[in-house]
This record gives structure tokens, sequence and C-alpha cells, in this order.
């Protein structure tokens, strides 16, 4: 979503689902802010980051996106 640089920060996001609490419906879906994190090294295919918080009880999972945050977020 944006330029990766050292330094910069990217949040981890997830949609999950919104449920009827009596009828289990799929009402519809959201995205969840997991955590953040601040670039420390970038390679051609990757990039390394730093986990540096997490909302309590949240950890990462396979399928969570990546956004790279604007300069001073």
């Amino acid at each position: 979503d944006g330029e990766v640089r050292k330094d910069g920060l990217i949040a981890i996001t997830r949609r999950e689902a919104l449920t009827h609490p009596v009828t289990g419906e799929v009402l519809g879906e959201f995205t969840l802010e997991v955590g953040r994190a601040r670039i420390v090294e970038i390679q051609p295919k990757f990039s390394v980051a730093e986990l540096i918080g997490f909302k309590p009880g949240l950890t990462v999972k396979p399928r969570d996106r990546v956004t790279v945050l604007p300069e001073g977020s």
C-alpha cells in the first residue's frame, strides 16, 4: 500500500466476521488492527520488522495483512 522504508511503521490487520449473536448469521466484516511493527531491514523480496505493540490477547496469524503507514503515524 505504500513505499517500504527502513524505520517505517506498518500496521498488521485482519478481517473479522461480524455475526448476529442469536442467529449466527454473518452480517458483514470489519478490519481489526492487531498491532504495529517497525521495519528494521529491507531485502529485495522481503522485509524484517520488529513488533512494537499488539492489542491484548492478539497475535499475528496467517493471512493477516500488512499496511505501510504514512510517516508520522
